[in-house]
């Protein structure tokens, strides 16, 4: 998936893994606030 390739490209080096983690959780939050508005706003 995504979050396993982001996790590939940041390779070893931890310095780097910290931005990839911060951006793989802000798309998870953005993806369930935007069903939650569609879940919303269908109703």
């Amino acid at each position: 998936m995504l979050f396993r390739g982001i996790v590939n490209l940041s390779g070893r080096s931890t310095a780097l893994d910290q931005p990839y983690w911060y951006v793989g959780i802000s798309f998870a939050i953005l993806a369930i606030v935007s069903l939650f508005f569609q879940k919303k706003n269908s109703k």
